[in-house]
């Protein structure tokens, strides 16, 4: 009796833990990086410049206004191809 249940208790612990909701691994979809940055639509390329704010101090004599700017590049897949600072 006590053998019954022992493999009946390993048999139920094998089945609960083998029937996961969980997709296998080659059926879960890989995000693009597009996705991963929540840009939706067809995206050929982002573009960001920032200028300093009223607040920050600018220096006139060689008139570097510009603060940051990069430029992200996607393919047709929604992959990032370039990436330029």
């Amino acid at each position: 009796m006590k053998r019954i249940m022992i493999s009946f208790l390993t048999f139920s612990l094998l089945f609960t833990t083998c029937s996961s909701d969980e997709k296998p691994l080659t059926d879960r979809k890989k995000k693009n990086d597009l996705e991963i940055e929540n840009l939706f639509g067809i995206v050929k390329s982002v573009n960001s410049i920032s200028y300093p704010t009223q607040g920050q101090i600018i220096n006139f004599d060689t008139m570097q206004k510009l603060v940051s700017r990069f430029e992200n590049i996607y393919n047709e897949k929604g992959y990032l191809t370039e990436k330029n600072n």
